[in-house]
Formats: structure tokens, C-alpha cells, sequence
């Protein structure tokens, strides 16, 4: 992997952690079920793309970006 892919990587992992943070907030104040149901589903596929991001990062012994799941409350 060269620089500008290992960059584009690192930044698109970085914004799907921020994304699933979000998400699970969000969830967790919606009141309407569909909208909490289609939230998890979301969570679901955000979980798989930073598998597929770390992976990526992790192969070429690069450092993964901090979650930032910490300020939000299970």
C-alpha cells in the first residue's frame, strides 16, 4: 500500500468512527422504533467497514486512528 492509499485509509476509518459514534448516539434517544431499528442496521454496516479499514492498516503495521466512542454512554 502507497502513501496516498494508507492516507485515504486512515481518513476513511477516522470518519466511520466518528459516523458510528454518532449513529449510537442517535439511537439511543430515538423514540420511534423503525428509526432505531434502521439505526442498528447502520451500526451493523459501519462495524464491518472498520473491520475491513483496520484490517487494511493493520497488514501493513500502521497505526489505527482513537475510537471516539468513549464520550457516548451504552
Amino acid at each position: 500500500m502507497n502513501a496516498i492509499e494508507s492516507g485515504h485509509t486512515y481518513f476513511n476509518l477516522h470518519k466511520t468512527l466518528i459516523a458510528k459514534a454518532m449513529i449510537l448516539g442517535f439511537s439511543q434517544v430515538s423514540k420511534n422504533k423503525n428509526v432505531g431499528v434502521l439505526l442498528q442496521k447502520s451500526l451493523q454496516v459501519k462495524n464491518k467497514h472498520i473491520d475491513i479499514f483496520s484490517s487494511l492498516l493493520i497488514k501493513d503495521n500502521l497505526h489505527l486512528p482513537k475510537s471516539c466512542q468513549t464520550g457516548v454512554t451504552y
